[in-house]
Parts: structure tokens; sequence; C-alpha cells
């Protein structure tokens, strides 16, 4: 586990064989911060005749759920 200090930061590494034989070599870290989701709202309709269905349109929910 790695927590960065910077935000990007340039990463160091060195890679041993356990002999003499050694590698150095840097990569760069840019961390995204992942967007919030807004918390959904129910979806709530009456069932006007009873037969246990309701048609949502989700076109006019857009909004809310993306």
């Amino acid at each position: 586990q790695y927590t960065n200090t910077t935000n990007p930061q340039q990463i160091f590494v060195r890679i041993d064989n356990g002999t003499i034989c050694n590698s150095i070599t840097n990569f760069g870290l840019n961390v995204i911060q992942a967007p919030e989701a807004n918390p959904a709202q129910p979806l709530t309709m009456c069932d006007t005749n009873s037969d246990g269905f309701v048609t949502f349109d989700l076109t006019l929910s857009e909004f809310d759920i993306l």
C-alpha cells in the first residue's frame, strides 16, 4: 500500500536480483479524483389500474439518475 504525498508525483524504483545486479528507474503517478455520485431518489408511481405494472419514462429522471 502506498499513499502519494503530492499530485502528480515521480516515483523512483530500484530492482535488485540479490546479487550485484540492480536497476533504477522511475515513473509518474497521477491520481485522478473519482467523481462523487448523487444518491438516487426512489422512483414512485401509482398503479392506477391495479394490474401490478407501471411504466416509467426514465428520460424524465435523467438528471437525477446520471
